[in-house]
Parts: structure tokens; C-alpha cells; sequence
């Protein structure tokens, strides 16, 4: 069942393809299968999105009608559901993208509003992922200080769990703040100012920002997903199912996802290379890299929502141990 939308998606990208290639402008094997795997990528998204949203309508044990708050367990989430919207939004508009940037100079591309919105939505994403997965090691947090009593376990080796989630939130709002102030500048400020390049150069500044907070984030993901499985580990605990995943499988893909944007914003930066950079060959590595680890990524994180009460087995057959 899951992979119709996958192959519906194909036939879709099969049948569209051959009459934009036909079209004036030139097309290259490699934009055409740059094409088609953001299609694949957007249906395989929505499907994913219908999974999150499926886990988000299940009756939680604990809540009742009157209690209209969002269980914590719901909370991750709740921002996977958004960064399928937001990874939705920005494979469609680089579907729309790819035939704009073949038609148009660069100027002319850089004018338009769909690039600056593609990447906002790029952005989003990142923001929604990051939250869900320290949501998730926060909820992992609380959970294994509740089995011991201890509202602070990994405080030995970390700030307390109250001042990390305000300093989680603070970084991901400015992260939120520069790409909304990116989007601003992309889609307002370059069209209103006589030189256009001008503009052009704040959008690259805030870009640079963007990626260097990004790389922030990603590492206290990874730090905080350590912290936590090496607590696990000192009680008995280390194959906690919640915690595993991250750890090993999802942390891995984000490392690899934000060291490559890292270097395709170097290279692109610098004003000479040694070596012609051919941009349609670096947009089908992107889509490969960037799009497909985020795949995997949504793909394991909506899977933690299966074995809901089995999840914390491990942790509570520890503490029973201790007590």
C-alpha cells in the first residue's frame, strides 16, 4: 500500500516530462530526473503526512473531552505533521522552479518570488524536524526522571532540563526569524531597492546565518540524543527503542543532510574555483542528499508512534530493578 503513492507519483513525472521537454526550453536528462524525484519525493511526503496526521487522531489513554492540551508524547508529532506540509510545499514549488530557472537569466531568476518561498519552505522544515526530535528526547528525559524520581537524570552531564528547553526554543525561533526575514528580503526588499544585487547580497548574508544556526541545531540534537543514550546505557537501558532510533539511524542522516549544505554553501560562495561547478548535476545531488535523508528521517520518526506503550518497557523494567 505504500508504495502507490510512489508509483503513482512516477507515472505522473513519466507523462509530464516529455511535453515540458518538448516546450522551448532545454532540458537536460539530468533536470528531467531532477524533475521527476521531486514529484516521487512530494507524493511519498503526502502520504507520509496522512500517516502523522492518522497518529495525531488516535484517542490518547490519558486524556479526556474536556482536556483540550496536546498530550507531550503528542507534541513530536504534531511538528513531524508540519514539516511534511512545509517538505510538501517545497517540492512542488521546486517542481515549478526548475522550468522557471531554465526559461530566465540569472537575474530574472533570482527575481522570482517562487525561489525565495521554496526555500523558506526548505527552512521551515528543518525547524519543524528539529523540534520534533528534541521533543521527543525531552519527553525520553522527563520520562526516565519520573521512573527514578528525578525530574533532572542527565544533569550530571547537562544543564537542567527546564533551562535546555528554553534554550531549545530560543534557537529554533531564531533560526525561525532569520528565514522568515530572508523571505522578506527575497520577496520584497530586492524588488523595491534600485540595485537589485544589493538585496541580493543581504539575502546570501542571512542564507550564511541560516546554515551556521542550522549546523547549532543540529549538533545539540546530537548531543542531547548522546546525553540521554548514555544515561540509558549507565542504568541497563541502552536499547530503548525511542532513543536507539534517534541516536543511531536518525542523528547519522541529519549529520550527513547538514555537513553537505554546509559544503554546497561554501563552494557556491566563493567567488573562483578551480573547477566549473555545473548547477542542474548539484541540484539533482541535492534532491538526492537533502530530500532523501529527510525521507528516511519522516519515515522513522512517524514509525516510534507504533509501539507506544512497548517504547518505555525497558526503561520501566530498570527502574523496578533499582528500586
Amino acid at each position: 500500500m505504500s508504495s502507490l503513492p510512489l508509483f503513482s507519483a512516477f507515472i505522473v513525472a513519466t507523462n509530464f516530462i516529455p511535453e515540458v521537454a518538448a516546450s522551448d526550453m532545454n532540458i537536460s536528462p539530468v533536470n528531467t530526473a531532477t524533475f521527476s524525484l521531486y514529484v516521487v519525493l512530494a507524493a511519498y511526503t503526502v502520504f507520509q503526512s496522512i500517516r502523522a496526521l492518522g497518529i495525531l487522531r488516535r484517542p490518547h489513554p490519558n486524556s479526556t473531552q474536556e482536556d483540550k492540551r496536546i498530550p507531550p508524547e503528542r507534541v513530536p508529532y504534531v511538528n513531524v505533521f508540519f514539516a511534511t506540509l512545509t517538505l510538501i510545499a517545497c517540492y512542488v514549488l521546486e517542481t515549478i522552479w526548475i522550468p522557471i530557472d531554465l526559461s530566465k537569466d540569472s537575474l530574472g531568476a533570482n527575481l522570482n518570488n517562487t525561489f525565495y518561498f521554496m526555500l523558506a519552505a526548505d527552512q521551515l522544515s528543518d525547524i519543524f524536524i528539529a523540534s520534533a526530535l528534541l521533543h521527543f528526547i525531552d519527553n525520553q528525559r522527563d520520562l526516565l526522571g519520573r521512573r527514578h524520581n528525578d525530574e533532572e537524570p542527565t544533569s550530571t552531564h547537562a544543564i537542567s532540563s527546564a533551562k535546555k528547553k528554553i534554550l531549545d526554543r530560543i534557537l529554533l525561533s531564531c533560526m525561525a526569524i532569520v528565514a522568515f526575514a530572508g523571505l522578506i528580503v527575497g520577496t520584497v526588499v530586492i524588488r523595491a531597492i534600485p540595485n537589485p544585487d544589493q538585496g541580493y547580497i543581504i539575502y546570501t548574508g542571512l542564507y550564511h546565518a541560516y546554515i551556521a544556526m542550522y549546523f547549532v541545531t543540529t549538533l545539540n540534537v546530537t548531543l542531547s540524543a548522546w546525553f540521554l543514550w548514555r544515561g540509558l546505557s549507565a542504568l541497563g537501558a541502552p536499547n530503548e527503542k525511542i532513543t536507539s532510533v534517534i541516536f543511531k539511524h536518525i542523528i547519522p542522516l541529519l549529520i550527513v543532510r547538514v555537513l553537505f549544505k554546509i559544503s554546497v554553501d561554501t563552494v557556491t560562495s566563493v567567488t573562483s574555483t578551480p573547477f566549473d561547478i555545473n548547477y542542474d548535476v548539484l541540484g539533482l545531488i541535492e534532491a538526492i542528499v537533502e530530500c532523501v535523508t529527510y525521507a528516511a528521517v519522516l519515515y522513522m520518526s512517524l514509525s516510534l508512534a507504533r509501539p507506544l506503550k512497548k517504547q518505555n518497557e525497558s526503561i520501566k523494567d530498570v527502574s523496578e530493578e533499582n528500586a
